[in-house]
């Protein structure tokens, strides 16, 4: 019998020629088919992650909005309380000094009431939380029969005004605005808990579509094997005399079994770890990432080894298919890769931020004695050294006033505001920043001045929302910053506000509770 191999025999060699241009021709077909589909999956999973993790950001910010409505529907039921005890307390004891909560809490109304107003309008339609009119008009009678019995003693007329108050029209005002106060709360624990089962629904969604996006990548990863693989002793039985080539085919072949048992190791690792944390939704949210960079790592090493055989047995170029699959692998295939690398990190940066924001949320606050000058002056040393690189300043006018608060949350509110005012300081000009402050009554007054580059007027409360950020976005940030101050401000018992002409700097204005109550903190809490 002759050999295939025999140098005298022509046929045999063109014979397996041009069974190895079959070969070639068909594994071309088939990976390139296979490699379509894998991007078509990727994509899929792409589209579908940020789907649902903007989908679960809105859940969370409605949610997080939900907590802020309540917390501040409770304020307005405590300045109503307070009010009503500086008036029994002047007509009871007839001393002025009991007027000052009752001035100081309807000072404070209108501010609280707008800003509750402005939040439950932020709400979706489909909320079923009520418009705090109502509560509005309840608390404007009982401030008129609050003012109206004041009006009376500060005239003389105490038996009178003592009349009034032994009636029992106020005490009927403060149930209904206890009455209105508990539903209102009731229909806003009913809206966050239906949030938090949509965002349970959601990640469970992200989770099945990235559990079924990985299974069919493995399934096509073990097909493109396979025919690697076939491939592989094909050519062995086209081409046996070729030794170097069996060496290079041995070899590719050691390497990838390699490579398939690190990465099967790293999956069952990882595995391990999400079972651990299967309950945890932070966990939950950032094992899909996890998953789909391992599977776009095998994808992008499936996709080396094919440009490396590629490489060494060029594309028929009377092949239709040819010139596509040489497009795929060399610009389309890393491309896509890169976009799902970039797009992954983000999404991770995101959650880190979310979760947290999450756990600072839900810190016990602990009240202590601060002396707020030197509070500030360890925020402004932190930053001492970029204040150098950049040449700029920051000044504290005056005394500032001591508070009884939490630490921890001032010093995240102060230290949050300067990195902020240093971030977006104008080039065109020497920075400046101020910090003053003062107290009146029972609150503490604090103003954080700089003359950067401003915000627009449009951009005032937009700022104080969750992922929003304004004007030229040419600084690194999550747009979380400012909206975790405002909520430690609020736990505080205070609020935050700004001043700008979006050009020659902002003035951020915080007003929060002198001495942070122990009801005001599990009210906050």
């Amino acid at each position: 019998m002759t050999e295939a191999g025999d140098p005298d025999l022509g046929e045999p060699d063109e014979s397996g020629t041009e069974n190895l241009k079959t070969i070639d021709k068909r594994f071309l077909r088939v990976v390139s088919s296979a490699m379509l589909v894998a991007g078509a999956v990727l994509t899929a999973i792409v589209i579908a992650t940020f789907y649902y993790t903007d989908r679960t950001q809105k859940l969370a910010k409605d949610a997080f909005l939900a907590d802020e409505i309540s917390r501040q529907v409770q304020v307005l039921l405590t300045i109503l309380v307070d009010a009503e005890t500086g008036q029994r307390g002047y007509l009871l004891t007839r001393e002025a000094s009991y007027l000052e909560p009752y001035k100081d809490a309807k000072a404070r109304y209108q501010s609280v009431y707008k800003a509750l107003s402005a939040e439950v309008g932020l709400l979706p339609d489909d909320s079923g939380i009520p418009n705090v009119g109502e509560l509005n008009i309840i608390a404007e009678k009982k401030f008129g029969e609050l003012d109206r019995t004041l009006d009376l003693a500060q005239s003389g007329r105490f038996d009178e005004a003592m009349s009034v108050l032994n009636t029992d029209v106020g005490q009927k005002l403060m149930e209904r605005s206890r009455d209105w106060v508990e539903q209102f709360r009731v229909r806003v624990a009913t809206f966050h808990t239906a949030r938090a089962y949509a965002m349970g629904r959601s990640i469970e969604v992200l989770i099945l579509l990235t559990i079924s996006g990985a299974i069919m990548l493995l399934i096509l990863l073990s097909g493109s094997l396979m025919l690697v693989l076939r491939h592989t002793r094909e050519l062995e039985g086209a081409r046996r005399a070729v030794a170097d080539a069996n060496t290079a085919l041995e070899t590719f072949n050691t390497e990838l079994e390699l490579r398939v048992d690190e990465k099967t190791k790293d999956l069952r690792r990882a595995n391990d770890e999400v079972q651990r944390y299967a309950y945890i939704v932070s966990h939950d949210l950032r094992a899909p990432l996890v998953n789909i960079m391992g599977f776009t790592g095998e994808i992008e090493t499936a996709s080396g080894v094919i440009r490396e055989y590629i490489e060494r047995h060029p594309v028929d170029t009377s092949d239709p298919v040819g010139p596509d699959l040489q497009l795929a692998i060399d610009e389309d295939l890393p491309e896509a890769i890169g976009f799902i690398r970039a797009s992954m990190t983000r999404m991770d940066s995101l959650i880190n931020e979310i979760l947290k924001l999450s756990r600072l949320g839900r810190r016990q606050l602990k009240p202590e004695a601060i002396a707020m000058g030197d509070l500030v002056g360890e925020c402004i040393l932190t930053i001492s050294h970029q204040l150098s690189e950049i040449g700029a300043e920051i000044r504290v006018e005056g005394k500032l006033p001591d508070v009884i608060s939490d630490r921890l949350a001032l010093q995240q509110i102060f230290a949050n505001l300067l990195d902020n005012a240093l971030k977006y300081l104008d080039d065109s000009r020497p920075g400046q920043i101020v910090v003053r402050g003062f107290a009146r009554g029972t609150r503490a007054f604090f103003e954080v001045e700089d003359n950067g580059r401003g915000i627009s007027p449009d951009d005032r409360e937009r700022v104080f929302e969750l992922f929003r950020r304004s004007g030229v976005q040419n600084k690194p940030g999550e747009g979380i910053g400012l909206a975790h101050v405002r909520s430690l401000v609020r736990r505080l018992g205070g609020d935050i506000s700004l001043d700008s002409d979006g050009r020659s700097g902002t003035k951020f204005k915080i007003e929060i509770a002198r001495r942070l109550r122990p009801e005001t903190q599990e009210q906050n809490g």
